[in-house]
């Protein structure tokens, strides 16, 4: 899968197709060919959200911000 998917890549890029669309491209079309849903998408977005260093990481900015400024 992962060959496929880099080997998609490389040929969409050595096609002058910009590196976004031969990124959304490959990754689409080597979904469609494996048992991944649409469904894990946002679940897993919302699941890597729930953890609690990323939930730290504002809270550190802004007590940062609040200290350069006093």
């Amino acid at each position: 899968m992962v060959l496929t998917l880099f080997g998609l890549f490389i040929a969409l890029f050595l096609l002058n197709v910009p590196i976004g669309v031969a990124l959304g491209v490959s990754t689409i079309l080597v979904l469609m060919g494996t048992d991944f849903t649409l469904y894990m998408i946002p679940q897993r977005m919302f699941s890597a959200l729930d953890s609690t260093p990323l939930m730290a990481i504002p809270g550190f900015v802004f007590a940062g911000v609040l200290m350069s400024n006093i």
